[in-house]
C-alpha cells in the first residue's frame, strides 16, 4: 500500500490524550444512561440476576476479540478515523463510504438512547418538573416540551465539551471516575443494607426461558451494551502514548464496563417494594409504578441510603451521560 495513503492525516492532530484519558473515553462511551434503566427494563426480565451477570461478562470477553482487531489496526494506521479510516485505506473509498454510513447510524442510535434516558430518570427523580409545554404521545408514552429541551441542552453541553480537547480530556476522566466509584459505592451500600439473604435473589434466572437462552440473549445484547469502547480508535492520532498500549486500555475499559453493568443489575434486585413478594413480581409490574419505584436501581439505592442514595446514583448517572 502507498505509504502516503497509509500515513494520510498522521501528525496533523494535537497529541493530548493520555492512557488514563483514553481509558476514560472508552469506558465512558461503553456505559451510559441506559445502564441505570436497562437492568429493570431489559436485562432482568430476559435472564434474571445470575443470567445477567454471566451474559454481561461472557459478552465482554467475546468483544475482546473485536478489541484485539482494533488494537492491530490502530498500530498499523495510528491516525484519526477508526473503522472508517481502516476500511477506506484497505478496501477503498466506496467501502469506506458504506462503513461511514453504518457508523453514523450506530452512533446516532446511541445518542438518542442516552438523550431519552435523561428525561426518564428526571421524571422518576424530580416528578413533573420538566413536564411543561406542548406534549404528544408516541407508542403510549407522553413526551413534553420541557423534557425535549432537557435532552437538547444535555446534547449541546456535551458537544461544547467535546469541541475543546483539553476540557474534554479532563471532563472525561472526572466523569469516568464519578461513574465507576459511584456505582461501586451504591453496590456496596445495597449489599450491606440488604435483608433476606440470598433467597431474595431467587430465582437466579428468568422464569420465562431456560437459563441458557437467557444468558445467550444477554450475550447478543453485548455489542449494543458495550458499543463505544472502541471509540479511542477515532482518536489514535491524538495519543500521547505508543499505539501498542491501546489493546490493554480497551481491555480495561471492557472489564470496567462489565463490572458496572453487573453491579447495577445486582443492585436492582437487592431491595424491592414491600408490596411485592419477589423481584420477578416487581419487575413485571414496573410499568404500573411511579417515581423511584419505577427505576429499580434508584429505588434500591434510596432504600439503602435514604434520599442521599437517590442523589448519589443521580450524580453517578450524570457521570455516565457525560
Amino acid at each position: 500500500m502507498d505509504n502516503s495513503i497509509a500515513n494520510e492525516g498522521k501528525g496533523t492532530l494535537q497529541k493530548y490524550l493520555s492512557p488514563l484519558g483514553a481509558w476514560a473515553l472508552a469506558f465512558g462511551c461503553a456505559v451510559g444512561w441506559g445502564s441505570f434503566v436497562m437492568p429493570g427494563t431489559t436485562f432482568l426480565p430476559i435472564a434474571g440476576p445470575l443470567g445477567t451477570v454471566l451474559g454481561i461478562f461472557i459478552g465482554a470477553l467475546l468483544l475482546v476479540v473485536i478489541g484485539a482487531n482494533y488494537h492491530y489496526l490502530i498500530g498499523q494506521y495510528p491516525d484519526a478515523g477508526g473503522a472508517f479510516s481502516y476500511t477506506k485505506k484497505i478496501f477503498g473509498y466506496d467501502h469506506g463510504f458504506l462503513c461511514g454510513w453504518f457508523l453514523v447510524l450506530t452512533y446516532v442510535a446511541i445518542i438518542w438512547a442516552n438523550a431519552t434516558a435523561l428525561p426518564l430518570i428526571a421524571r422518576n427523580i424530580l416528578g413533573d418538573m420538566f413536564q411543561f409545554g406542548f406534549h404528544y404521545e408516541i407508542a403510549g408514552f407522553s413526551v413534553y416540551m420541557g423534557e425535549v429541551m432537557l435532552s437538547c441542552i444535555a446534547l449541546l453541553l456535551c458537544g461544547m465539551i467535546c469541541v475543546w480537547n483539553k476540557a474534554a480530556k479532563s471532563v472525561q476522566i472526572i466523569m469516568a471516575f464519578v461513574l465507576i466509584l459511584g456505582v461501586i459505592a451504591c453496590f456496596i451500600a445495597c449489599l450491606t443494607q440488604h435483608e433476606g439473604g440470598t433467597a431474595t435473589f431467587e430465582p437466579a434466572f428468568s422464569e420465562d426461558d431456560t437459563p441458557a437462552v437467557g444468558v445467550i440473549s444477554i450475550v447478543f445484547l453485548a455489542p449494543w451494551a458495550y458499543i463505544g469502547f472502541e471509540s479511542i480508535s477515532h482518536s489514535a492520532g491524538e495519543f500521547r502514548f505508543e499505539a501498542k498500549r491501546s489493546g490493554k486500555i480497551m481491555l480495561a475499559a471492557l472489564l470496567t464496563a462489565a463490572a458496572a453493568y453487573a453491579m447495577l443489575a445486582i443492585c436492582a434486585v437487592s431491595h424491592i417494594p414491600g408490596e411485592f413478594d419477589s423481584w420477578t413480581d416487581y419487575i413485571k409490574n414496573l410499568g404500573d409504578l411511579e417515581g423511584l419505584k419505577g427505576l429499580p436501581t434508584f429505588f434500591a439505592t434510596e432504600s439503602a441510603l435514604g434520599s442521599a442514595g437517590a442523589v448519589l446514583l443521580g450524580v453517578t448517572a450524570l457521570g455516565g451521560g457525560l
